[in-house]
């Protein structure tokens, strides 16, 4: 039977299309839930004047996520699978005018998913719900809670917490971003209070009085063997003689120069736009070959105009601007952009002014002086042809889409099916690419928007096209916003908004890779590191929520750079998974090292770059 909320639920609804969103319906759209039914629990989105209406199971749906759009509106926003194993994918969206609404629909979804799991644990007696405050203390949300682990057919596991009465203070998927642990002081399980259904982040415990019933719960959320997070053990991706011993995770390691500088300008979790700005940094590039640059590209609150900054450092330790172009003609509201053979040139995707175009910007005329249509129906990033080819004059380079990874050449005769693909690899389904990366010897990895990595070895078939791909990790799940791969191939780095993870990709002797036969084949079972900030430092900086910039290596100097908020972080790839926080007076829109710099990084604003030098702990 159809169980139809007291109030009517109305959305505005949307399909993702390659990184745009497209309205289904102009008018507002009807949501009804279904508690029973063939498949189970699940939700009709509907509406009757145009003709729309699509049906999501609960088991079928991943990565449901809330958010505020830049109006203020509640948003949701999911992955909906489908076909044999799930693979073809397709994204949805819905808005709500106002939040009682959206915290409607939040708990809808939460009630009918109580009824296609199996609960595998629960203890309703001597339960009480904390939450952890910024001096590190404990403070009791509920005395009288119970906790439940269940698990459903599909194979998720999720943690969910009810009051006395029943409702539901917290419901989560088991998975990385959770970053569960054990307080061994106070005898607390400790979690992010990280939920698909709620915005605002808070540091959350669970005490039980009951030690049976507490180690029951730690068995069941598999907290037994490793009470504390596991130090993994130490990597090095450049040549280095000095030793280190494991240490736990934290942030007491300060690795930056200056860091009291800022120390007085409270956090911030997410990005507040001064009244009357008007021209906004979005893309950050710094200099392959001349090193001491950085290109910045800014764009106007009405997307009226694109423009580029370029930036210098020779004189000291800032930033100066050298150059700019106030308005770039033929762009409206970039993408994606990557800098391309020797800093002479800039790619960029512009889907206002073409999804299936790449543009070439000449960045000492800036100018628009090429186009090009490789006749693969979109393109959504894209990718060097190897790691060093950007300090060359190579020509040829990579895009991706959600179902293919394809090969560009400009100087090819355009065709009229493939007009200047040179070679590609698609997939029948729709894997939903998300982001790929090149070592320097051309292996291939592409990341998607449920946690999988793909490895190809960079090689063509006899009929031309790309060989598939040797290895496909699963991950945990969670959309992948960025990915990379140090310059030998060894490890694979992977950014999450809510952590990082860092894949080997060698058999355990070094001799074979996972771009050139299955890493699982030949590693096991072994899995990533996973990174991220500690419960206490999310409570200590008050954060509202974790969204990590593009995290990327310095090599030279062994660290992993990415920022959160106002927050630049470093990770010390030999003491992982120690890190270092530098607070920094505003948001940060990107963070990048300079190349051939020692130490030095580019840190870009709404409005501004600077310049922080990370000084390495010996």
């Amino acid at each position: 039977m159809m169980q139809e909320p007291p109030e009517d639920l109305s959305c505005d609804f949307f399909v993702l299309e390659g990184d745009r969103w497209t309205s289904l319906s102009d008018a507002k759209c009807k949501i009804v839930f279904q508690t029973a039914g063939k498949n189970g629990p699940s939700f009709t989105i509907s509406c009757d004047e145009e003709s729309v209406s699509d049906m999501f199971n609960l088991d079928s749906i991943s990565n449901l996520a809330r958010f505020t759009d830049e109006e203020g509106n509640q948003c949701f926003q999911w992955i909906s699978r489908k076909g044999k194993g799930g693979e073809n994918m397709e994204e949805f969206g819905i808005r709500f005018e106002n939040e009682q609404q959206a915290n409607r629909f939040a708990s809808l979804v939460v009630d009918n998913s109580h009824q296609t799991a199996t609960v595998v644990m629960e203890i309703g007696e001597g339960v009480a719900l904390l939450e952890q405050s910024p001096d590190g203390e404990w403070e009791v949300i509920d005395v009288d809670v119970r906790v439940l682990v269940s698990n459903t057919k599909k194979g998720d596991e999720f943690l969910s917490i009810q009051a006395k009465d029943g409702s539901n203070l917290f419901h989560s998927l088991i998975s990385a971003s959770l970053q569960l642990g054990v307080d061994l002081q106070t005898e607390t399980i400790t979690f992010l209070g990280l939920t698909s259904l709620i915005e605002d982040l808070r540091v959350l415990g669970i005490k039980i009085a009951d030690p049976k019933s507490l180690a029951s719960l730690r068995t069941a959320l598999g907290l037994t063997v490793q009470p504390k997070r596991r130090a993994p053990p130490r990597v090095v991706i450049a040549a280095d003689s000095s030793s280190s011993s494991e240490e736990e995770q934290s942030s007491d390691v300060e690795m930056w120069e200056d860091v009291d500088q800022y120390k007085a300008v409270p956090v911030q979790s997410r990005r507040k736009r001064p009244p009357g700005r008007k021209s906004i940094n979005k893309f950050l590039e710094t200099g392959r070959l001349d090193e001491s640059k950085a290109f910045v590209f800014s764009l106007l609150d009405d997307k009226s105009k694109v423009g580029f900054q370029v930036y210098d450092s020779t004189k000291g330790k800032t930033m100066e601007m050298i150059s700019t172009t106030t308005k770039i003609d033929g762009l409206r509201d970039p993408s994606a952009l990557m800098l391309h053979e020797g800093d002479r040139k800039c790619l960029l995707l512009d889907p206002t002014m073409g999804r299936d175009k790449v543009f070439e910007l000449d960045l000492e005329r800036g100018k628009v002086v090429n186009e090009w249509t490789p006749a693969t129906g979109s393109i959504t990033a894209l990718v060097p042809l190897s790691k060093e080819s950007q300090r060359t004059d190579e020509k040829v380079f990579l895009g991706i889409n959600d179902k293919s990874i394809f090969a560009i050449d400009p100087r090819m005769q355009p065709k009229e099916h493939t007009g200047n693909r040179a070679y590609s690899f698609t997939y029948a389904s729709n894997v939903k690419l998300s982001s790929a990366a090149t070592d320097r010897n051309g292996h291939i990895v592409a990341a998607n928007k449920v946690g999988e990595l793909r490895l190809f070895d960079g090689e063509t078939n006899r009929d031309g096209d790309l060989k598939k791909a040797k290895s496909l990790l699963s991950g945990f799940g969670d959309p992948i916003t960025h990915v990379e791969i140090s310059t030998n191939g060894e490890y694979i780095l992977a950014t999450t908004n809510n952590y990082l993870t860092l894949t080997r990709t060698l058999s355990s002797d070094g001799s074979v890779s996972g771009f050139t036969k299955s890493l699982k084949a030949i590693s096991g079972d072994e899995g990533p590191i996973v990174l991220s900030l500690t419960p206490s430092d999310v409570a200590k900086y008050k954060l509202k929520t974790i969204n990590f910039t593009p995290a990327r290596f310095d090599e030279s100097r062994n660290l992993i750079l990415t920022s959160t908020g106002s927050l630049a972080v470093v990770f010390d790839m030999k003491r992982l998974p120690t890190y270092s926080i530098k607070p920094m007076n505003d948001y940060i829109i990107d963070l990048e090292k300079q190349h051939g710099e020692d130490g030095k990084v580019v840190a870009m604003f709404e409005d501004r770059v600077e310049l922080a030098r990370v000084s390495q702990k010996r």
